[in-house]
């Protein structure tokens, strides 16, 4: 990270490829003593072209797509008053340009390319299609007084708690009152699609608001609800040294505008390292609407320097926007139980393994268990993996293998794969069958940002035939 004043900013975000001749690293010793900066700042850039192309002789449609994704990231810390024990403001920002271009067409005889995204085209307009996706995941500003154990952060921002991923529009206060207890709370908008910047993820499930394009009749799109302000409030109180048991009460409550509820949660987390190889979790979120367990956890974990082995259940019911036509429907709970583990043979071999049993309940039980298995050897820049999985019970049998490996030469990477996947479909025997692919590739890091990649794969099975992929990248990540 390299400090400075905030002037060159703007310059480096317009013309990102500059960085790259103005980014150097050096391990000599300064000519000079160390400053006391109040200011320090990082700027990064990365930036993606893609091209693929898929087909295969069975289907009349060709894809050649190209895709252009650019990040841009800024981040300042500046120090306030008296430098030994500072109040400090962070301004962080995020943004995510993701343009697709090309065209998907036949190759009948009068050939044609699909306009999925043209509202005159009945036969082809997708509701959902975007070729341009802005994305902000973050822009805020954080201020923290001395000491570090309280801070406020304004503006959008992802959480992460056990009631679930989030991202929102507005304050989030954080005070940890002592070692042993802490306090997180926040309130403001629920950012969804239909907000600026706003992400297609993180969303609540069934929720799909977001304004139509104006000559486009609603009667064409009636699973699309008019944008709408929701507001979200909620907060983590935690107690506890993990050495013996940590526990978090969480709530979070979701409203429309007009006090609709959109979702509730509550619930508590507890976690425990009573000894370094030993660890305890368990979780419950409950919806307070019905008091229905939503999600449900138990793990326990043993680690160590050799492998870890880990045991777990779950119990989850899905939860959909309470607005919605999809909360009107007949929801389920699952139950998953599962062992995983991870043995090292050494400084160069590691087999790893699970096993996992589910139980639902449709019109009648749905129970199945699979099993995973994988052995894996790595020197240096060469690697061999080996691995599969089988699973069987009333959602139909499957079986899968894989093999792959690869090794440096030069400043490439060179690397092949492949695999078969064998399905036993419960209710559609056109989906019966053996899926093979083979890829190769390659991918070069030519200089400290830029990176390289080509890939080919060919893949048969019985729905689509012979299939064939091709794809390149570019990637280039600077920073300052």
């Amino acid at each position: 990270m390299s400090r400075g004043r905030l002037a060159p900013f703007l310059a480096l975000a317009l013309f990102p490829a500059a960085l790259e001749a103005q980014t150097r690293q050096t391990e000599q010793a300064s000519a000079a003593a160390p400053v006391e900066d109040r200011s320090e700042w990082q700027l990064r850039a990365d930036s993606h072209f893609m091209a693929y192309a898929v087909q295969t002789p069975r289907s009349p449609v060709r894809l050649a797509r190209r895709r252009f994704v650019q990040t841009v990231g800024f981040s300042q810390a500046i120090r306030l008053g008296d430098l030994r024990a500072p109040w400090t403001v962070r301004v962080a920002f995020d943004a995510r340009l993701d343009q697709e271009l090309g065209d998907v067409c036949t190759r009948d005889e009068e050939p044609r390319c699909l306009r999925e995204t043209d509202v005159a085209s009945r036969r082809d307009f997708q509701v959902l299609a975007r070729i341009t996706r802005l994305d902000l995941p973050e822009a805020r500003v954080e201020i923290a007084p001395p000491g570090g154990r309280h801070r406020l952060r304004l503006g959008r921002q992802i959480l992460f708690d056990p009631a679930g991923f989030l991202r929102l529009d507005g304050a989030r206060a954080t005070s940890e009152l002592a070692r042993w207890a802490s306090v997180d709370a926040y309130a403001g908008l629920f950012a969804h699609e239909a907000s600026f910047g706003g992400p297609d993820g993180f969303m609540l499930q069934g929720d799909l608001r977001f304004d139509l394009p104006d000559d486009l009749a609603s009667e064409r799109a009636p699973f699309v609800a008019e944008p709408t302000r929701t507001w979200v409030v909620g907060g983590t109180l935690s107690v506890g040294d993990a050495r013996v048991v940590r526990a978090e009460l969480v709530g979070r409550e979701v409203r429309d505008v007009g006090g609709a509820v959109a979702a509730r949660r509550a619930g508590f987390a507890l976690r425990s390292r009573p000894v370094d190889p030993l660890g305890l979790r368990v979780l419950a979120m409950w919806d307070p609407t019905d008091g229905t367990l939503v999600d449900g956890v138990a793990e326990v974990e043993l680690r160590t320097p050799r492998g870890l082995v880990r045991a777990s259940g779950r119990r989850s019911e899905p939860r959909f926007d309470l607005g919605s036509i999809w909360a009107w429907f007949d929801l389920v709970p699952t139950d998953v139980l599962s062992l995983d583990g991870l043995l090292r043979l050494g400084p160069r071999w590691q087999i790893s393994g699970g096993a996992r049993a589910r139980w639902t309940r449709l019109d009648a039980p749905v129970l199945d268990a699979g099993l995973d298995l994988g052995l894996d050897w790595r020197r240096g820049s060469r690697f061999f993996g080996i691995g599969g999985t089988l699973w069987a019970g009333s959602a139909g049998e499957t079986a899968f293998i894989r093999v792959d490996g690869g090794r440096r030469v030069g400043v490439a990477e060179l690397y092949t794969r492949g695999s078969v996947w064998h399905f036993a479909h419960p209710w559609q025997e056109t989906l019966h069958g053996t899926s093979v692919a083979l890829a190769a590739g390659a991918a070069a890091l030519l200089t400290d940002h830029m990176r390289l990649r080509f890939e080919l794969e060919w893949m048969h099975n019985q729905v689509a035939g012979h299939r064939v992929r091709g794809l390149a990248s570019l990637t280039l990540r600077v920073w300052r």
